[in-house]
């Protein structure tokens, strides 16, 4: 074969070779409004142009944001019915925060269609004071930490009750606040003989506790104040702490319980299960 003829030849050979390999799909077919030729969807998986749930609309359009932030834009994925199903159900939870934050006044009306920037307000007033909690703040001194003191557990008990109950009774009577009383705590140098986190301990407060949330080491004393009333202030408590030995007397606390609403949910989880009870679901 002489090398004009090698040239032919090898031209030829491309050219069978590009007729037999067609180029492929270009990503951006997959992102059309209108389905490609092989299928935008999974076979059994049809979504619509829009879904209803309670005051708030979900687009196709959300579909196809929301699939692009889990997913890639390949056949594999989108041919996937789970992703889609994933895809639904995270959509359902943010359209029903949505709709309750409407139905709360917190968003308009007219915020209708899906706005991540919404679902993140609602989400927030969900996760605090759109559902139960408990907010307050606390004061504390351990007698046990970790190990005996060397004054004896006895003696030490008696000190810091004695201490912790002359403030718990300025505290109520309204002298000084339960931030003052930690602070009085935290100055006694004389409590580092029987707990060496005297200061740490000495005053602390929680936001939007939920019921069965962890406040405390001990599960008792986390079930107790739910018992106590907005504005109440707490008798002294005793907190335990738990050892390889198991549970110990170890501390006395006061709680004054702030704010408290118990509402119709008592966390948000419950909130979106209860909805999509009653219906509000994308099912594809």
């Amino acid at each position: 074969m002489t090398l004009v003829g090698f040239f032919l030849f090898f031209k030829l050979e491309k050219k069978k070779t590009e007729t037999i390999n067609p180029p492929p799909l270009p990503v951006s077919s997959f992102l059309k409004s209108e389905k490609p030729e092989n299928q935008k969807e999974a076979p059994n998986i049809v979504i619509k142009d829009q879904y209803q749930l309670g005051n708030v609309i979900v687009t196709r359009a959300d579909f196809e944001k929301k699939f692009s932030l889990y997913y890639p834009n390949t056949a594999a994925a989108r041919l996937n019915p789970k992703n889609w199903q994933h895809i639904a159900s995270l959509l359902t939870e943010e359209a029903i925060l949505q709709n309750e934050a409407i139905k709360e006044r917190i968003l308009s009306p007219e915020d209708k269609f899906l706005d991540p920037q919404k679902v993140s307000i609602a989400r927030e007033y969900f996760q605090k004071e759109g559902t139960s909690f408990i907010s307050g703040e606390a004061i504390s001194v351990w007698f046990y930490n970790t190990q005996p003191p060397a004054m004896g557990l006895e003696a030490a008990k008696e000190k810091t009750r004695t201490l912790i109950e002359g403030l718990r009774e300025r505290v109520a009577k309204g002298e000084i606040t339960m931030k003052q009383a930690g602070e009085e705590i935290a100055s006694k140098e004389e409590l580092k003989e029987i707990d060496f986190a005297y200061k740490t301990n000495a005053y602390f407060t929680f936001e939007f506790v939920k019921p069965g949330q962890k406040i405390f080491n001990d599960p008792e004393l986390n079930n107790a104040i739910w018992q106590f009333k907005e504005g109440e202030v707490s008798p002294v408590l005793t907190g335990r702490d738990f050892s390889p030995s198991g549970w110990y007397e170890a501390y006395f606390i006061v709680v004054k319980i702030n704010s408290k609403k118990e509402k119709e949910f008592e966390n948000l989880e419950k909130l979106i299960e209860k909805r999509k009870q009653e219906g509000l679901e994308i099912i594809l």
